[in-house]
Order: C-alpha cells, then structure tokens, then sequence
C-alpha cells in the first residue's frame, strides 16, 4: 500500500493534529520532512506520511520538537553500532560492480568548461559549475560538496556550501565531523560509498531517502577540507568505479578551486588593509608592482591630477608629469628598476586646473624576506612655494651681486 501524500500545509497539520503555523516551525526549526517541489523559494510543498511517522519516532516530545537545528545533532548508536555501520559502508562493491565504459569526450569537455569558469565566474558559480558536472558525469539525483569548520561552540562540523538536484533545499546544513559519512570519509582518506546512511546516521532521516552515497575527500596541500559526493535517492542507480575514477579527478580540481579561492581572499583582505593604511599617508602616494606598472594611486593623488585609477595604472601617470622634466623621471625610474635602490626627485606635476606645481619624490623598494623587491612606494610632497621661494632668493642674490661688482 502506498504511503499518503500530503499536498499542502493544511494537510500536514491535519496529519499531525496541530495547527499550520506549528507544522511549518518544526520544518523550519526541527527538520520536519517537508519537499518543496519548486525549490526554497517555491510555495509548494509535499510530504509523506511514512517519513513523518519516521520523524516522530524519533522526536516523541514537544520539547524536543521545539529545539532549534535539531537536525544537525546525531543519535547516539546502540550496541550494534559497529554491525550497523559496517553493512551501511558498501565500498566494496564499487570493485565488483560491473563498470561502464569512460565517456573521455564528455570528461574533457567538462574540465574545459571549468577551467574556463575558474578565470571568468566567481568562487560560488565556480562550485555550482563543478558539481553540476558530477552530476552529470555520475549520472547522480544530487551533488554536492560539503567543507570542515568550526562552529560556535568550537566543535568541528561540516557544512553543504554546495549542492543541486534535490539535495539543493539544504544547503548551508550541517553534519557532526566525528559522527557522519563525511567524516568517515575523511578517516579512510578515499572514496567511501554508503547505501542508506541515514539507517545509521539517524539524523538524516530528515532530510532525503539517501540510496546511495558516493564521497570522496578533498584535499589541497595535504590540509583536509571536507567531501564531494553525490546521491542516488530512488536505488535505480548504482555507482561503479568509474564513477569513484571521475570524482576523484573533480575531486583534485576541487581541491585546487578552493586553495585558490582561499588565497584570492587572503590577498584581497590585504590588499584593502593596505590600501587603507595607504589613504591615512598625508601627501600624494601610489604603488608600482616590481616590473615598474603602476598599481595603485591614493584618493589625494586622483583629485589633485583629476585622472582616474585606470588611467593612472601602468605607465599612464606620466602625463600628469611636466613634459621637460619627464625625460629625467623615467630615466631615474628605470635606473632604480635595475638597480633596486630608492630615490628622490623634484618635477613638476600638473594640478586638475592645469597648472604644474613642484613636489618632491620620494621612492623607496619594499622587499620581502628573501630580499626581493615586491613593491614600490612613492610619495609626493608639494615644494612649489619652497622651490618658488629658492629661485626667487638666488634672482635677488645674483642681482645683488651684478650691482656690488658694478659698483666696483
């Protein structure tokens, strides 16, 4: 006999003999088994009264109900723990099963599109690219990848940051690190198939039937990560070994993606952090990478030549330079690029009302711990009236001069 259906919210809350609003907190708040057809952001929703009964047997009290992100906390095994776990883990048979034929065409296309989404989309589009091939590739209901990190209570747990197919409502869950397939996994560092882990891992029960599942570690620099995996929800397919050969090769791919990612965000941090302590420099600053192209130009800079960054970058600033003195700037600079030395200058530097004020240069190497010069820093003091001042000075000193020798 077939399970009821429950259509609708009201017949959800009919089932249980609570009211509506209860019903759609225990799915919000406890994992009731509630299906959203059209998605998270879709009205409608589907139930079965079979996984609700199963749901119940494991959460009896109202008490128990109402705890917040119940389902991420696991049951505790009985004493046939280990049997149980054993007959869950079904590795084996991926060696035994019968193997399709590789499909290399469709593989190498794959990594294709993904290289190319690695220069061209960000991080996120980047994984949802990656396991919508696996599904592909695998033939699988879902995909998805899930990363190690410590919660608030400072204990280890992994988060789906990723998912698609029906696996897709639940992202940003989360399982224990010492008591899920994912840690398993990682513990036996390869590839780990399990056929209906939510028999043993409980807490799973509230999510989806969980045929089969496919994981394999993920690694980068020997540091763990976490898992990519994929499911089979009906039982009608069947993971061999090619399928652990091809999650292994996303799985290297991922690794890398996410190193990558990682260190993309370390050097954008430091480079706003740098670019802060680069604004609070009085005067006029800018940046040059070693090879000598202009990379940065401070707030103070732009609005007094009235060009932008982009114009600026490169080699653009030298025509804000005063084009008399320009020769002797490039030649200093370019003697400086070889020689890795810093150095001062005078020129004059054209203000946004297109008049051209003396400042005063100072370019210095900042190097890193090996020696090697990873960046130059420029600032600019105005020494217009200064200069001014000098040469007015010497006019004086020099007419005084042609007087007192004329008098003699």
């Amino acid at each position: 006999m077939e399970p009821p259906v429950l259509k609708s919210w009201k017949d959800i809350a009919a089932y249980l003999k609570v009211g509506v609003s209860t019903v759609q907190r225990w799915e919000r708040n406890s994992g009731l088994p509630v299906r959203r057809p059209g998605g998270k952001s879709g009205t409608a929703v589907v139930a079965f009264a079979n996984e609700i009964d199963w749901w119940l047997k494991t959460d009896r009290t109202t008490k128990r109900l109402e705890q917040p992100s119940e389902a991420d906390l696991p049951s505790v095994p009985s004493c046939n723990a280990p049997k149980l776990l054993e007959t869950t883990i079904t590795t084996d048979s991926l060696w035994t099963r019968p193997s399709r034929p590789p499909d290399l065409r469709m593989e190498i296309e794959a990594f294709r599109e993904l290289a190319r989404d690695m220069v061209t989309r960000d991080p996120s589009a980047v994984l949802n690219s990656l396991i919508a091939h696996a599904m592909k590739l695998c033939k699988a209901d879902s995909a998805g990848i899930s990363l190690l990190e410590t919660d608030a209570n400072d204990e280890r747990i992994f988060r789906w940051v990723a998912a698609m197919g029906a696996m897709e409502e639940y992202i940003g869950g989360t399982t224990p690190r010492d008591f899920s397939p994912c840690g398993i996994c990682l513990e036996r560092n390869c590839a780990q198939l399990f056929c209906h882990p939510e028999r043993y891992y409980t807490y799973l029960k509230r999510v989806l039937p969980m045929a089969e599942l496919l994981l394999i570690p993920l690694y980068a620099d020997n540091e763990a990560l976490g898992t990519l995996w994929v499911m089979s929800h009906d039982g009608q397919r069947k993971f061999d070994r090619e399928d652990a050969r091809i999650l292994s090769s996303l799985a290297d791919f991922t690794g890398l993606a996410l190193r990558t990612f990682c260190a993309q965000q370390q050097h954008k941090e430091t480079d706003a952090q740098r670019r802060l302590l680069l604004e609070a420099i009085p005067g006029l600053v800018g940046t040059a990478g070693a090879d000598g192209n202009a990379s940065f130009f401070n707030e103070r800079w732009l609005d007094y030549t009235g060009m932008s960054l982009e114009q600026a970058r490169g080699w653009g600033w030298r025509t804000a330079i005063h084009p008399d003195d320009l020769p002797r700037c490039e030649d200093t600079w370019r003697t400086a690029l070889r020689s890795g030395e810093g150095y001062d200058v005078e020129y004059r530097l054209r203000r946004r009302d297109e008049v051209y004020r003396w400042q005063l240069g100072h370019v210095v190497p900042l190097r890193n711990g090996s020696g090697e010069v990873v960046l130059w820093l420029a600032t600019s003091t105005d020494i217009d009236d200064q200069k001014r001042a000098r040469t007015v000075s010497t006019k004086s000193s020099d007419h005084q001069h042609s007087v007192h020798s004329a008098v003699v």
